[in-house]
């Protein structure tokens, strides 16, 4: 049986036909190296994305799957991994994304869902840790390595699924935007939401070496803003609330229109370490709480933690990340360097982190994060609808029309201050002007396979 079709526009009627399938041009590409024929993709398609990897499942797979029905359940299936492995940052290092029985039942359809599951670990394409705890703990998956080594491939789900698809994240929406009055707000204020057209020549350029899972994202993310697939959910621990703008990627938020307008952020500098100093110190005023909250404000809090750790020769992203692993929210904090180099200056600060930990390591995290969320959306969201601006909220900080962003600014900063005590520093970042309107995408012809760092396999052995 001849290499199945992976389709990057599309899904065909028939995934093992023999015969070459057109795209929408109507023309047809071939591989170099597997006369594998892929279709060419045309932006201005709409429908559910599925992503799945470059894998010749006419190969692979046992004969009694190669049937529409069972490849199209075991893509949905596949797809669901990785868009969770793709929108979370932590597991894309390789922590394991739990797959309930139900959700792949849901998705993938009654019992070929969770059949789905167990033959894509048997295969290799998937690992798992195989634990669970009924009713409380899911089995955990991720993609192998060996999978990773293929590539990825874009295409549109069938009906069947994408039917299933869009009632799943729906059904997830709607339990979020009804939650609380502010995630309604919210909601409404994100329909606005559309893109320039700058973005999409970026996304044609093919991904940097181990840049792969990366532009996947990307592509993911702009499609589902132009498409109108919107999704919105809340951490009900934090608070916190997540949506197509929280989770888009940074360096293409200068992209983004709210109503047509083009946006700027507004930022508070040093959030966490800023609501460090309210959770640890409280309002009341004392010499280390002064001294604290000056280094904070100072815009120079991590590069300064470096210094005196020794560590000067770092850049300000890499000290970032070893403040949160090596004193906020790391396990091992007691050997870090920095927690030495910390500890003699904010005593009282390092009590407090050491109790904050005490019954779990991630106990501070969960209490700075339910803090930004108390100010951001008990606070500063509202403010900003009763003077008239849309904002949204990306965690410490906000998405607004250009043109309003430093008002805005006054108002988180004068929210902050009465939230907490402290007078934070908000920087604004604004894109480049005069960013052209989005209407209708151009069709473009985007060559998914190359770049996305992998070949299609030939054998999976």
């Amino acid at each position: 049986m001849s290499a199945s079709t992976e389709t990057l526009g599309a899904t065909t009627s028939d995934e093992t036909s023999k015969s070459p399938t057109p795209g929408a041009n109507g023309k047809t590409r071939q591989h170099r190296d597997t006369g594998e024929l892929l279709p060419r993709y045309e932006r201005g398609r709409s429908g559910e994305l599925v992503v799945s990897i470059n894998v010749p499942w006419a190969d692979v797979l046992p004969s009694v799957w190669l049937t529409v029905l069972r490849l199209n359940a075991l893509k949905a299936i596949l797809h669901i991994v990785i868009l969770a492995q793709v929108y979370n940052r932590k597991r894309l290092r390789g922590e394991l994304v739990p797959v309930p029985v139900s959700l792949a039942r849901k998705v993938g359809g009654t019992p070929l869902g969770s059949d789905a599951l167990n033959l894509l670990v048997r295969l290799g394409v998937l690992e798992t840790d195989n634990q669970y705890i009924v009713g409380l703990r899911a089995r955990g998956f991720r993609l192998s390595r060996k999978a990773l080594s293929c590539g990825f491939a874009l295409g549109s789900a069938s009906p069947r699924i994408a039917k299933r698809l869009k009632h799943h994240r729906e059904s997830r929406l709607k339990v979020s935007v009804r939650a609380k009055p502010i995630y309604a707000d919210l909601w409404k204020t994100l329909l606005t939401v559309t893109l320039a057209d700058g973005i999409w020549p970026l996304l044609d350029q093919p991904a940097k070496r181990g840049e792969m899972t990366k532009r996947v994202w990307r592509i993911l993310a702009a499609e589902n803003i132009r498409r109108r697939h919107w999704y919105f959910s809340h951490d009900g621990k934090t608070g916190r609330c997540f949506n197509n703008v929280a989770n888009f990627p940074r360096e293409l938020r200068q992209f983004l229109l709210l109503g047509g307008h083009p946006t700027a952020e507004c930022d508070i500098a040093n959030s966490q370490p800023l609501f460090l100093a309210n959770l640890a110190y409280g309002l009341t005023p004392s010499e280390e709480r002064l001294r604290y909250a000056n280094l904070v404000r100072s815009g120079r809090f991590y590069e300064t933690l470096g210094q005196w750790a020794g560590l000067g020769g770092l850049d300000r992203e890499k000290l970032k990340k070893r403040v949160y692993s090596g004193i906020l929210f790391g396990r091992d904090h007691h050997r870090s360097v920095l927690w030495d180099a910390l500890k003699p200056h904010f005593p009282q600060l390092l009590a407090y982190i050491d109790e904050s930990k005490r019954e779990a390591h991630n106990g501070l995290a969960l209490k700075l994060q339910s803090k930004e969320a108390e100010v951001m959306l008990g606070r500063i969201i509202p403010r900003l609808k009763a003077e008239g601006i849309r904002a949204l909220s990306i965690h410490d900080g906000c998405l607004c029309r250009a043109a309003d962003a430093s008002w805005a600014k006054l108002v988180m900063e004068e929210e902050v201050e009465a939230a907490i005590g402290i007078k934070p520093t908000v920087k604004i970042k604004v894109p480049e002007p005069a960013l052209p309107l989005c209407t209708l995408p151009p069709v473009c012809q985007l060559n998914l396979t190359n770049g996305f760092g992998g070949q299609p396999a030939v054998q999976w052995q």
